[in-house]
């Protein structure tokens, strides 16, 4: 008996190929089915026992995956503050220099 272990509805591509790596790496057999019209995109397994397998090991991945989610997010924004902060004062400095230039066109 086939036993779905996880839904690949609206996963990612780096994300699935990711889990189809570590699967690999851990040793799970698997095999997935394509979405159709009346299915969505699974991973499967053969047995109970590899199905329960399985399942700890994509709980795993989902972790470390949920873990360095989180961190690309922190180093992002730290970076995407850096360059608001340099697009702020650019911005001030060119109203200093217009407003300076309009003032002495007085």
């Amino acid at each position: 008996m086939a036993y779905r272990v996880f839904d690949l509805s609206y996963v990612p591509r780096d994300e699935e190929d990711a889990l189809r790596e570590y699967l690999m790496e851990k040793g799970i057999k698997y095999y997935e089915t394509p979405s159709g019209r009346h299915s969505a995109p699974a991973v499967w397994v053969s047995s109970a026992k590899e199905a329960e397998r399985a399942r700890i090991v994509i709980e795993e991945f989902q972790s470390n995956w949920l873990k360095k989610a989180r961190e690309g997010i922190g180093e992002r924004s730290s970076a995407e503050r850096r360059i608001s902060t340099k697009a702020i004062l650019l911005i001030v400095v060119i109203f200093i220099v217009l407003f300076l230039a309009s003032v002495k066109g007085l």
